[in-house]
């Protein structure tokens, strides 16, 4: 199995920041249960998708190509006439990297894959539903064909 395509009924949050929290005389860094019930989910269903289609957990060092297609509702200003009917690209909230990193994040949580640097392509496409159509999230992942090759070591010592 070389690609697993999953198609969500809701456009998916983007991740969330972390958050910090003082207990006692200890500082500590948490996600917000919101990002985590939504990582869970996500990660459950790509999961299911996975086992469905017959897809193993990525050896390394494989690598991945990750498209998502983000179709986020239309506001009720963009509902008149003069607005196009079918899909188009638009900025906006969430952020398409926050989107990427929750997808990313919840593929490693599925065993997809051991670590999101396997991920070599990324692609995040936000658009606007076409009249009619109810938002919704398509992930695609495809395994990368051909020899991998491990990124060189870049050293970190600068020469004065």
């Amino acid at each position: 199995m070389t690609r697993l395509t999953l198609c969500v009924p809701y456009a998916i949050r983007g991740a969330s920041r972390p958050r910090a929290a003082v207990r006692g005389k200890h500082a500590g860094m948490y996600m917000p249960e919101e990002h985590r019930a939504a990582e869970a989910d996500l990660a459950r269903l790509l999961r299911d998708a996975a086992v469905a289609c017959g897809w193993e957990r990525l050896p390394r060092p494989g690598c991945v190509r990750v498209d998502i297609l983000l179709c986020v509702a239309r506001p009720l200003v963009e509902r008149g006439p003069r607005w196009p009917e079918e899909r188009y690209a638009v900025g906006g909230k969430p952020d398409v990297d926050n989107v990427a990193k929750l997808v990313m994040d919840a593929g490693t949580k599925a065993q997809l894959w051991e670590d999101d640097t396997q991920v070599a392509g990324l692609l995040v496409v936000r658009m606007r539903v076409a009249k009619g159509e109810e938002p919704s999230t398509t992930i695609e992942v495809e395994l990368m064909a051909g020899p991998v090759v491990a990124p060189p070591r870049v050293s970190r010592n600068v020469a004065t």
